[in-house]
């Protein structure tokens, strides 16, 4: 019988990891910029699936093939882009238009956050010492459980507060979270 530690215990180090990370803001910023919140969901927990199913089942190959340099300043580029695209859809007085695939989108930006991020790292180290499965089970309720609170968040501010004031702080904040990264 597996204990139950093996799965308690990624469970709350990633879920405690995870509080207020990048992942989680693009992922509330993704909420916002969409009706379509469901696909929002799916896709972020398919890229959490995606990448720390590598996690979990290679370790930490992925950093060692990918220099992580270069993978941080991909997901900082991809936060900065995000944020700019935000703020100019403001500026412009455009109508703040849906993506044409919030389930593409939303699993692209999750994946390239999460490659070498702290709780991928997490997630391959604590393969090696509990149940695999386990492990792999923990981690990805843990991050459901937070994408789910990111979109239900998001909705909730986007019902009660008007898109042209929330786009640009969320923009702002996904362009600070991508020079964050390029400094970290």
């Amino acid at each position: 019988m597996i204990p139950l530690t093996d799965f308690l215990m990624p469970f709350i180090i990633v879920c405690l990891a995870e509080l207020g990370d990048k992942t989680q803001l693009a992922i509330f910023c993704l909420s916002l910029k969409t009706s379509k919140r469901f696909q929002v969901l799916v896709g972020s927990i398919a890229a959490f699936i995606v990448s720390d199913g590598i996690a979990v089942v290679l370790g930490d190959l992925v950093s060692s093939v990918i220099p992580i340099y270069y993978i941080k300043l991909l997901s900082a580029a991809l936060f900065i882009i995000l944020g700019a695209t935000l703020i100019r859809g403001c500026e412009e007085g455009d109508i703040i238009t849906e993506s044409k695939n919030p389930l593409l989108t939303s699993f692209t930006v999750v994946f390239l956050s999460e490659l070498g991020d702290k709780t991928q790292l997490a997630s391959g180290l604590l393969a090696s010492m509990y149940n695999t499965y386990c492990v792999f089970i923990g981690v990805i309720l843990a991050l459901s459980l937070l994408a789910c609170l990111s979109v239900f968040i998001g909705k909730v501010l986007a019902n009660k507060v008007a898109m042209r004031k929330l786009m640009p702080i969320a923009g702002i904040t996904l362009i600070l979270a991508g020079i964050y990264i390029v400094f970290t």
